[in-house]
């Protein structure tokens, strides 16, 4: 046996062994592998609201992965999601369920709380509502500007009088108006002050016959205030400086207010514009109208971002006649179930191919320009071993036609898929210039889904030219979204 022939064995041996492990290891959620299914059940979750959920989404116990979403549809204006579970779960009364994430941009799940109450009669729970989202935070800052409106315009209302002045004016005018009235009210009663003022001079004549007994009174008095003064002086002097500093703080206060008083009446600040520019108003509920309107694109890019699906595989054939291997790792990015765009890095053994000559003409001319001998130069060109591809597909029914790089030539492709999508014919056509008239390079194959992620492939390969076709076999490993990231996000958190 040869080298090529050896190769081409350890490769196929080396998938069927990871295909093992794989079916060994991978669980569609119910608790069994590929060949050990355990039994299911199936119970109706019934919401007002599935965004978010599709065929496949995973159903977690205390974050433990029990089955998945087997299928939706609608039923009385709600959202009705069969869920696939493990038939040894046992529903009791209290159980209930609700639609998680994984961070903020991480897959949705279906959190299922399996009760502690008496085992319920029929399979079929009605969902919690969901966390807060982004809508009923929009809602919340859009009630919050609606609020400070209505806040503005009572105090704007408030300053103002029904005839349409302001009431502030109205105020000091009032005020300048009682000082005038009093100057005239002490002008008025002069003699009633001079009457007073008589009345204080005959009380000074008996006060000055009583002042010798005030005093040795005022005296007994004044000692024993300062011997109380200094037994509780510490205290008076704690005292003194609190009321110092409270009456400090009162006057900054007073001078803060009639500062902020006077720019509201000028129209300065914010407020002030509010009180009294209509225009300023206009312009805070249009910046509230524009900032909805902004976290309502924000909400629509995050959906965009959440609906896009991401495919990595690998695949490994062997040319049974050329006793050759091909292989290539593909990239499957799609928007959206009609229309996906592909990105492979491909890797092939060439020595069955044959060669690309390439001509070339060396002519030799002497010292005077004049033709003295013409060489032709055949050159053999090889084939590629190693490169990149890119395709785009759109689905028609149950057909794929794809278009692009087919191995770094430009080709196209049909895809019949059947067996809701498992299994796959394929017929593929590329490199429509090859040396010799050899015709395009066709590819006519099928595989197939044996299990979560691993595919069997066969088929024909360069089926129109028949000294380059064989029949190839191989096998296939295709990590789909649910996969993808988680790995993506232990990724991030590591980085």
């Amino acid at each position: 046996m040869n080298r090529e022939s050896k190769i081409g064995i350890f490769v196929i041996c080396a998938a069927l062994v990871i295909g093992y492990f794989i079916l060994r290891t991978e669980d569609d959620g119910t608790g069994g592998a590929f060949w050990k299914k355990q039994q299911t059940q199936l119970v109706d979750l019934v919401m007002a609201d599935a965004a978010g959920l599709r065929a496949g989404t995973a159903v977690r116990v205390a974050g433990v992965r029990v089955g998945e979403v087997a299928d939706l549809r609608l039923e009385d204006g709600k959202a009705v999601a069969v869920l696939k579970v493990q038939a040894d779960l046992v529903l009791r009364e209290g159980a209930a369920v609700s639609l998680q994430s994984q961070g903020v941009l991480g897959e949705r799940y279906v959190a299922l709380d399996l009760g502690d109450g008496e085992p319920l009669a029929n399979a079929r729970i009605e969902a919690e509502a969901n966390s807060a989202s982004l809508d009923s935070v929009t809602q919340i800052v859009q009630q919050i500007g609606e609020e400070m409106l209505v806040v503005v315009r009572h105090l704007k209302e408030s300053s103002q009088t029904p005839d349409g002045g302001n009431r502030i004016d109205n105020i000091a005018a009032k005020m300048e108006r009682l000082t005038e009235l009093l100057v005239q009210t002490m002008e008025e009663n002069k003699s009633h002050v001079d009457t007073t003022m008589t009345h204080v001079a005959g009380l000074s004549t008996d006060l000055r016959a009583s002042i010798p007994e005030l005093v040795a009174e005022m005296t007994a008095l004044v000692s024993d205030m300062r011997e109380f003064a200094g037994a509780n002086r510490s205290n008076a002097d704690v005292s003194m400086e609190n009321v110092a500093s409270l009456t400090q703080k009162l006057d900054e206060t007073m001078t803060s207010l009639k500062s902020v008083a006077s720019k509201v009446d000028n129209g300065q600040g914010m407020i002030g514009k509010l009180i009294n520019d209509d225009e300023t108003a206009v312009k805070l509920d249009t910046l509230l109208d524009q900032a909805n309107s902004s976290l309502a694109e924000v909400k629509s890019y995050l959906g965009q971002i959440n609906r896009i699906q991401l495919d990595l595989g690998f695949y490994a054939d062997y040319l049974e006649k050329h006793q050759a291997t091909s292989g290539a790792f593909q990239l499957r990015i799609s928007p959206s179930e009609n229309k996906y765009y592909m990105v492979e890095a491909y890797s092939r053994e060439v020595d069955h191919l044959p060669l690309r000559i390439h001509t070339s003409t060396e002519s030799t001319y002497d010292a005077e320009g004049n033709l003295l001998s013409t060489t032709v130069i055949e050159d053999p060109e090889e084939e590629d071993r190693f490169g990149l591809g890119a395709q785009l597909a759109y689905r028609f029914g149950d057909t794929f036609l794809r278009g692009g790089l087919i191995e770094g030539s430009a080709g196209g492709a049909l895809d019949y898929m059947f067996l809701q999508d498992r299994g796959r014919v394929s017929f593929e056509a590329w490199d429509f210039n090859r040396a010799d008239e050899t015709s395009p390079h066709a590819k006519l194959g099928v595989d197939y889904e044996l299990g979560k992620g691993l595919r069997f492939r066969a088929g024909w390969d360069d089926a129109l030219e028949s000294s380059l076709s064989s029949l190839y076999v191989g096998m296939g490993v295709r990590w789909k979204d649910d996969d993808l990231k988680p790995l993506l996000g232990s990724l991030g958190k590591v980085f």
